[in-house]
């Protein structure tokens, strides 16, 4: 069983088809409004 509430959560996102989880990434820029989101992602080197 999970042993707190983030791994409960985390599983729930990544079972989300309308979720995309980038791991080792960070957030340029958000752009849009409500339900039209515009964001750029950098993916880090692993």
């Amino acid at each position: 069983p999970p042993t707190c509430g983030l791994e409960i959560n985390y599983r729930r996102l990544r079972a989300n088809r309308h979720v995309q989880v980038y791991t080792n990434s960070e957030v340029l820029s958000v752009s849009g409004e409500a339900g039209n989101f515009k964001i750029k992602v950098r993916k880090n080197p692993t």
